[in-house]
């Protein structure tokens, strides 16, 4: 029993022993060095509006009143801090840039999950105002608040608006 017990201190000694030589780089030729552990850069967030559809569209005397049916993905590995939803319009004819209508808040939006929420934007600017037809925009994140692994897939076009 005495022989069994030796036996063990002395293979755990050299075990040891080892692992210390093997920590150690040893800076000789011809030696290669260990490799130096790197610390690994988390993914980012990723929000993507994979869609949005036209619930409603009334224009009074004053403005238009835009409800819409969007989905936003947080298709990155992190946890995305609430941010906002940004609509723009485009007339269909003549001026082809994107004028800027209302902001609604939207919530945080965990890794892997899709939220959808009806939310309603108002032209409260009166950009399109008597304006028959135009084009509807949207963008998540329109600041660039939210550090993301792609701020290029943050907005979604393709809706039409119009009488």
């Amino acid at each position: 029993m005495k022989k069994l017990i030796c036996y063990f201190i002395f293979l755990i000694s050299v075990v040891c022993a080892h692992a210390q030589v093997l920590q150690k780089p040893t800076g000789q030729p011809g030696q290669r060095p260990l490799a130096t552990p790197t610390i690994h850069e988390f993914s980012k967030a990723d929000l993507v509006i994979t869609n949005a559809t036209l619930v409603s569209a009334v224009q009074t005397n004053k403005s238009w009143q835009i409800k819409v049916r969007v989905t936003v993905k947080n298709s990155g590995q992190l946890q995305a801090a609430a941010s906002s939803i940004q609509a723009y319009a485009q007339k269909t004819t003549g001026d082809n840039s994107w004028l800027s209508l209302s902001a609604i808040s939207f919530q945080s939006v965990a890794p892997g999950i899709s939220v959808t929420r009806e939310i309603t934007f108002s032209d409260n600017n009166w950009v399109m105002n008597k304006v028959p037809r135009f084009n509807l925009k949207l963008a998540i994140d329109p600041e660039n608040r939210i550090a993301e692994s792609n701020e290029s897939n943050n907005s979604f076009t393709g809706i039409l608006i119009g009488l």
